[in-house]
């Protein structure tokens, strides 16, 4: 605000020069007289935009040329029909003092009503959007970017204190939702839990890429790559952990391959995505460990919680059968073929545990599943300590023992 201020005093103090043509241009002045319009509509746009893609069925809905236009449509619109008629006709004459009081009291009488219509109507409605935020916390343990240190002073985090025995996890936020089935496994041998876990960072040895808020641009993601390759070698260097458990959704994120950036579609993402994680699990099996690496769970097509809201806890509207996400197919049969490039790898499929019997079901008795469209509920992994305990012996993973050999071949394994 300041800054935009001295630049208004600048120009209307200063003799007339280039910066006031360019400025007072028409193009200029046009978007500088729909601007509170823009403000007003850019926020709503990028909100519904990507929920109306999936709901409707039209990704383009989600893309930065419609988004873009959508906001100038919406601003000038508003404008012409509101602003200015509000501005300059309602009431020219009207004091300043008048205007503010009549604002503030129309706000509230707007305000007080819509939010009582906008908030939870009913227990099911209720229920349903408190899924939203049950995930599991991260506790004392950084998780999120913003709370890891610089990667050279980075440490592996002690989330509980067991036995001589241990287990590793590692990789991003869907690594980070197990955490309540590896408590339950940890409790009842009592293993020491270590985690090593980065939101948006994917396990695979690979240079991905964000778009910038603002621009659009494409932001490479140094920082996690640097931090996977210090912290991974370090942890097992450090700690030989008797399990290591990766789990990951990088085959959503784009990655930069040279001067390359590569799509989710591309065929050559698919291969450099593969090569990365063979890479991260050499680091991980340099240690005398049993390395296990989880398949993908399916996307489904629209937020759960939202689809409960909507529908009422006792409907089959939310309910998704596992063939509704093609795209991870293809991921997660190289997931498969990774222990014929690195034998002490052993895989599992979790996603038995989220869609029991091809169906990925929003509720299971009275608790919601999935917390949005591709992450379980904290409440809900709690309740599969046992089959996940299960999935992981079926592995060749053997928790009673004091220290955990690998299976002589990851075929045997599986």
């Amino acid at each position: 605000t300041a800054g935009t201020a001295l630049v208004l005093a600048a120009l209307e103090l200063g003799p007339p020069g280039p910066v006031h043509r360019v400025l007072g241009a028409p193009a200029p002045a046009a978007v500088g007289r729909v601007s509170y319009s823009l403000y007003l509509w850019h926020w709503p746009v990028l909100v519904l935009a990507p929920l109306l893609a999936v709901r409707w069925q039209r990704e383009w809905i989600d893309d930065r040329p419609a988004m873009f236009a959508a906001m100038g449509g919406f601003a000038v619109a508003s404008y012409l029909a509101f602003e200015r008629p509000i501005r300059f006709r309602l009431a020219p004459g009207a004091r300043p003092v008048a205007v503010v009081v009549a604002g503030l009291v129309l706000t509230g009488v707007v305000a007080v009503p819509a939010a009582e219509r906008l908030l939870p109507s009913d227990r099911d409605e209720r229920i349903a959007l408190a899924a939203v935020r049950d995930l599991s916390a991260p506790g004392p343990c950084p998780y999120f970017p913003r709370d890891w240190p610089a990667p050279d002073d980075a440490r592996v985090c002690t989330w509980r204190e067991g036995g001589d025995r241990s287990i590793l996890l590692v990789g991003d936020s869907h690594a980070q939702m197990w955490l309540p089935a590896v408590e339950h496994v940890a409790e009842r041998y009592d293993l020491t839990v270590y985690r090593v876990t980065r939101g948006g960072c994917p396990v695979n040895d690979v240079l991905v890429y964000h778009l910038d808020d603002i621009d659009g641009s494409k932001v490479p993601d140094h920082d996690c790559s640097e931090w996977r390759a210090n912290l991974y070698r370090r942890a097992v260097a450090e700690l030989d952990p008797d399990v290591v458990l990766a789990s990951t959704r990088s085959h959503i994120l784009g990655i930069k391959d040279g001067d390359r950036y590569l799509l989710p579609r591309d065929d050559e993402h698919r291969a450099v995505w593969r090569d990365g994680l063979v890479r991260s699990l050499g680091w991980l099996t340099a240690g005398s460990g049993v390395v296990v690496v989880s398949e993908i769970l399916p996307t489904l097509p629209e937020r759960v919680p939202a689809c409960l809201a909507e529908h009422g806890l006792s409907t089959r509207a939310c309910d998704w059968p596992v063939s509704v996400d093609r795209r991870v197919r293809s991921f997660n049969e190289l997931i498969r073929t990774l222990p014929s490039a690195v034998p002490e790898v052993v895989t599992i499929d979790l996603t038995p545990l989220a869609c029991p019997d091809g169906r990925c079901r929003a509720m299971a008795d009275d608790v919601v599943v999935h917390r949005d469209d591709n992450h379980l509920s904290r409440s809900y992994v709690a309740t599969l300590g046992d089959p996940f305990e299960a999935l992981l012996r079926n592995a060749g993973v053997v928790f009673g023992q004091s220290t955990n050999s690998r299976p002589a071949t990851a075929a045997q394994a599986q």
